[in-house]
């Protein structure tokens, strides 16, 4: 399972930001960085195993009968 840090430094995510081939200057990482955050703890929370269901899953029926 991958694991999600409770929090990423700056440079750490000037690293991701290179990897991805993007050149952020530092007031761009700095305005993204709580974003990438707020991100990673979506992402962790889809990829938990205990995922609570809050409300049921819709299903669509088609009407064919027209």
């Amino acid at each position: 399972m991958t694991s999600y840090p409770d929090a990423i430094t700056l440079d750490d995510f000037r690293v991701i930001a290179q990897r991805a081939g993007l050149e952020l200057n530092p007031e761009e990482l700095e305005r993204l960085l709580p974003m990438y955050q707020n991100l990673v703890g979506q992402l962790a929370a889809l990829h938990d195993p205990e995922l609570p269901l809050a409300e049921p899953a819709d299903i669509f029926v088609p009407d064919w009968s027209e």
